[in-house]
């Protein structure tokens, strides 16, 4: 949250946050990186600072990732 909230503070109003976060909530989340997420954390986190705007699984991934990362813009909320 200290991130989400963090990116909101030095963006404008509608100013917008291309992410790509790695989500799989079965790995073991101590290790890392990359750190695990699962969507409803993200839309937890990110939803009292930003709309989501889009969201898609990406086409080129490092190997063994595939279906784990996933792309999200964000918008900050006008208020």
């Amino acid at each position: 949250s200290d991130y989400a909230a963090a990116a909101a503070a030095v963006l404008k109003p509608g100013g917008r946050l291309l992410a790509n976060f790695y989500v799989d909530p079965d790995e073991d989340r101590e290790v890392g990186p990359p750190h695990t997420v699962s969507l409803e954390e993200l839309d937890q986190v990110f939803a009292p600072f930003f709309e989501l705007q889009d969201t898609w699984i990406p086409q080129s991934v490092y190997r063994g990732r595939e279906g784990m990362e996933v792309i999200r813009v964000l918008e900050v909320s006008a208020g």
